[in-house]
């Protein structure tokens, strides 16, 4: 990942992804941002894997994270089930 010029010096960033599992891309851009001067740095996903190593790299290199209720883990704490519901009623 190349770095680039970021202006988040005493932010708190949040990295959104699709899918986080083995953590690997999050935890390298979570780094660079607290190089770049990012206060804190957390992750949100819609679909949390969590494969091998994971965990430990998200717990070290950000400040939290979490995931949505589509893939069941203990980090799943924002629930689709609404939007999901709503969706269905409207088709």
């Amino acid at each position: 990942m190349r770095e680039k010029a970021l202006h988040v010096k005493g932010k708190r960033v949040a990295i959104v992804d699709d899918i986080i599992s083995t953590g690997g891309t999050i935890a390298r851009a979570s780094e660079m941002l607290k190089r770049s001067g990012a206060q804190e740095v957390y992750a949100l996903c819609t679909h949390g894997l969590f494969i091998g190593p994971a965990i430990e790299r998200l717990t070290k290199s950000t400040d939290g994270f979490m995931a949505t209720d589509t893939i069941e883990s203990k980090y799943s704490e924002i629930s689709v089930a609404g939007e999901v519901a709503e969706r269905l009623r409207r088709e």
